[in-house]
């Protein structure tokens, strides 16, 4: 929220912690600004394919409001832990209440083993790819993010890693372009 009321200002105030020139200082902002871009992208994408996923089977099983349930879907992968699993594990114990148990098992196994698991494969595949930043570090910080953060903070948790990774690469270039290795450790 802090962005929608004070955005300027904290743009202006980040840029102040930052150490080097301006330029620099600016470069690092419009990465950071990329990254964080990326990770929303990825996300969203995620959130919108697990809704689609939903969507088709929840159509395919007849269960009676479905593009309805598949919005819920969709809105609950935003949430940690349970994400998805919040709607379909109960649509779920209604098939069973109901008597369907082979549209209960259809619809439980599905789920578990196609809408949960895009959040852990296709999501850092978005992510990485959109950020310029290898896969298996993006599927392990949100993996990690996730684990000991919560939905909100891993996505701050993903940035920070994002964040140190550019910076790190920056503090790199910089030292490479003063000189400051001597010959015989090049």
């Amino acid at each position: 929220m802090i962005f929608l009321v004070d955005g300027e200002k904290f743009v202006n105030e980040t840029i102040k912690l930052i150490p080097g020139e301006r330029e620099e200082k600016e470069k690092i902002l419009q990465r950071v600004s990329f990254i964080l871009k990326g990770v929303l992208y990825g996300n969203i994408l995620t959130a919108l394919i697990q809704g689609f996923l939903a969507f088709f089977m929840y159509f395919i099983l007849g269960i009676p409001q479905y593009l309805l349930w598949a919005f819920l879907t969709t809105i609950a992968s935003f949430l940690p832990i349970f994400g998805t699993g919040l709607i379909w594990l109960p649509l779920t114990i209604y098939l069973l209440l109901v008597g369907s148990y082979i549209k209960a098992l259809i619809l439980l196994l599905y789920s578990v083993l196609i809408i949960a698991q895009v959040d852990n494969f296709l999501k850092p595949l978005l992510i990485g790819g959109r950020t310029g930043i290898h896969n298996l570090l993006v599927f392990f910080s949100v993996l990690g993010g996730l684990a000991k953060f919560g939905l909100f903070r891993t996505f701050s948790w993903s940035s920070y890693l994002r964040f140190s990774y550019l910076n790190n690469r920056n503090l790199q270039n910089k030292s490479s372009s003063l000189n400051l290795c001597p010959n015989f450790l090049k």
